[in-house]
Formats: structure tokens, sequence, C-alpha cells
């Protein structure tokens, strides 16, 4: 998620002398021991000494949270409080712009062109990495191509549960009845924002083959579907398997966001989704405790839909919540924030 933590911290001259300030660790301390602690999640950081140097480190790294969606740290000593910088510096807008790699995002582009029209039964498939980086343009191409589509258990919300064209939550071997062989039977899955983390897939239980998807991540796309030969390509023949090429291509710096605006500027052929019949999804399991007089979890989680409305916020964490949410219908346009379980 792109945050950007400002810190304050003591001073050089405390810092150099190691002092046991109230906060620190020890009684030779390390002030710089936060500054290190968040090094493993941080997309970048800067550390302000110089006045000087500091007006471009903060746009540095503004601009890497901006691109890279991730947290940065911004740490701000006491000495400079006081410290004055031009006022002009303030009217050089920060460069935003992705650093895409243009011979790979053209690539990239033609494969899954290329793709679609091999197709004959495609799909969509809406992961968590689609959060905060390229959320209004998925919505707008799912809704120009009207294909089905399917949503991980981390990017719920994210498309409207009430689209006609949209299946249900793909968890692997926990989805609800139907979803897992609906989604299992496309000959072309585009993967948007593909995140396969256990809780995603239901301990890696997600059952689409490689060689029938393309996944586009942040900063790069994988391209592994094999290209059949024209008008041969119906996975019903598995001969014809054996005069396939698999791709296996990494692209990198290719970034999500520009990615789909490219693809909204593109012809994408896909079959006539008049013809699209929604697979059959079976009835919601019933609990076991049906007759309880105490709130359960069978209850409790479907019946949570009926409180909620358009435009909601919806905040669960990574355990119980997560998994139990998924029986929960959200309203359209209802944003869905997780947050670390322990």
């Amino acid at each position: 998620m792109p945050v950007i933590h400002i810190v304050g911290q003591t001073s050089k001259m405390l810092q150099d002398n190691h002092m046991m300030i109230h906060h620190s660790i020890g009684f030779k301390p390390d002030h710089q021991q936060y500054n290190k602690a968040s090094a493993p999640i941080r997309a970048a950081a800067a550390e302000l000494w110089d006045p000087n140097d500091a007006p471009a480190e903060i746009d540095r790294v503004i601009r890497e949270c901006v691109i890279k969606k991730k947290p940065v740290y911004i740490f701000f000593p006491i000495d400079l409080t006081s410290a004055e910088v031009s006022a002009g510096l303030l009217d050089k807008k920060i460069d935003l712009s992705y650093p895409v790699n243009k011979e790979n995002e053209d690539a990239a582009v033609g494969e899954i062109v290329k793709a679609f029209e091999n197709s004959k039964h495609p799909a969509i498939f809406v992961d968590h990495l689609v959060n905060h980086r390229a959320e209004m343009e998925v919505k707008t191409l799912v809704d120009s191509l009207r294909i089905p589509i399917y949503a991980s258990q981390m990017s719920k919300g994210l498309i409207d549960e009430d689209k006609p064209y949209y299946v249900g939550l793909y968890t692997g071997k926990v989805s609800f009845p139907g979803i897992q062989a609906a989604a299992e039977t496309h000959d072309f899955v585009l993967g948007l924002g593909w995140f396969p983390c256990d809780t995603n897939t239901s301990f890696f239980s997600r059952n689409i083959p490689d060689e029938k998807r393309i996944d586009c991540l942040d900063d790069h796309v994988v391209v592994s579907i094999r290209v059949f030969p024209p008008q041969t390509h119906d996975v019903s023949y598995p001969h014809l398997l054996t005069t396939t090429q698999v791709k296996g291509k990494r692209l990198e710096n290719v970034y999500l966001q520009p990615l789909i605006a490219r693809l909204l500027k593109t012809t994408l052929k896909v079959p006539d989704p008049a013809l699209y019949k929604k697979p059959e999804i079976g009835s919601r399991p019933q609990g076991t405790d049906q007759d309880a007089d105490k709130i359960t979890h069978s209850w409790f989680w479907p019946n949570l839909s009926k409180f909620l409305r358009p435009n909601d916020i919806v905040i669960g964490e990574t355990g119980t919540t997560n998994f139990g949410l998924a029986d929960t219908t959200f309203k359209p346009n209802t944003k869905y924030v997780i947050i670390p379980g322990n």
C-alpha cells in the first residue's frame, strides 16, 4: 500500500554520540534501529541531514511511493525543523511517469491480443495487486469486454458483484460450489494483479495451468500461454499440444496501470458476450448449526450482506474475517481493506 511515513528522529549530535534517549535501546544505543527495521518492507527511504539535499530526497521518495505503490519512509531529524529552503522548489513538479520498457510493453500487448484472438472461451481473473494500482482502468476494461470475470479473495469488491459477467471468487478448493470448475475450464485466462500467496489461493490450490495464462503483476508480465496453430487451438484435442510452443517469457518494467491503459486503446477480439452463458453455481451449503440459539459463522457472514450499503468500506483481517467475507455479498462500489492478522 502506498504510504508515506514521516519519522521524527533525534539530532545528529545525539546519534553520533550514542546518547541514551528515552526511547532508545541499550546503554550505547543505535538510533538507526527503527530505520533498519523498516528496510525489508519499504520501497525507499530518505535520511534528511542536509537542507540543500532534503527537497530532492523528499521528491525522490514520493516518486518511488507513487510508482511502486509501497510504503516509503522520510526520516526527519530535529536538526532540520528550523531549516529553510526556497519556496520556488514547489514549482517543479515531481516526475511520476512509470519507467516503462517500451519494447517489453509492446510485446506484452501483442501477446495478450494474440491470446484473445486464439481463444474460444477466455476469462479475466482480477487479483490483489490491482489494488492501489489500476482499479479504474481494470473496471473499465472488464466493462468493455464483458467476458467472464473472476476475483480472488484479496480483490473482493474490485469488481461489482451484481455485474452479469461476474462469476464469483475463485479461491481454489474452497471456492463456492461450481466456481472452481468454471474457472478451470477456460482456454485462456488473463490474470491482472496476480498474487498467489497462501491465504489468497486456499493454500496454493488454484489450478489454472500456466500454459493457459498471461499474468500481469505490478511491474512485470509473465507469458506462459501456449500459442496454438490458427484454427486448431481447441484444447479438447490433446494431440495438438505437441505442436504448440510454451513461451515462458518474463517481461520486466511493464507496469499494470499503463499496460491496462494501452489495452483500453487496443482492439481485443473476444467472443460475443451474448453467447456467454453464466455457469451454474450451486447453492450455498447449509451449516450443521442451523438450529443454534447463538450467532454462528454460518449464519453471520451471509446475513452481514443485509447491513451493507453501496460505497461502503469494509475492513477485515487475513484470518477468519477474510474467509468469512467470501460468503458476504458486497453492494456496488464497496471498498474492501485487508489488514494483516497475527
